[in-house]
C-alpha cells in the first residue's frame, strides 16, 4: 500500500510539473512571438522544471525496477542503493541498509 501511495505521489508531482512546463512554455512562445521584454526569470523556471521533470520521471522508473518481482537481485540491491542515496542517506546508513536487505 505504501509502495501504491508513493507512486501515485510521484505520478501526481510528474503531471503537475508537466502541466507546469507547458504553460511556461506557452509564455515563453507569446513573448517571443509579440517582441515583449522579458526577464530571464521565466527561462530559469522553464528549465528548471523540465530537469525536476527529468528527475522525477528517472525516479519512477528506479522504483519500479526495485519493487518488480521479476528484477534480478542485483538489479534491484543497485537501485535500491541509488534511490537511498538520492534520499540523501550517507553512505553507512546505506551499507546499513543493504546488509540488512541482503542478509549479510
Amino acid at each position: 500500500m505504501v509502495k501504491q501511495s508513493k507512486l501515485l505521489t510521484l505520478n501526481a508531482a510528474i503531471f503537475i510539473l508537466l502541466v507546469l512546463q507547458v504553460i511556461t512554455g506557452i509564455r515563453l512562445w507569446l513573448v517571443d512571438l509579440k517582441g515583449w521584454e522579458d526577464s530571464t526569470a521565466w527561462m530559469n523556471v522553464h528549465i528548471i522544471i523540465g530537469f525536476s521533470l527529468v528527475a522525477l520521471i528517472a525516479r519512477q522508473g528506479l522504483e519500479k525496477l526495485v519493487h518488480r518481482h521479476n528484477t534480478s537481485q542485483q538489479k534491484a540491491l543497485r537501485g535500491k542503493i541509488i534511490l537511498l542515496a538520492a534520499a540523501g542517506k550517507s553512505n553507512s546508513e546505506i551499507v546499513i541498509s543493504t546488509d540488512e536487505m541482503t542478509g549479510v
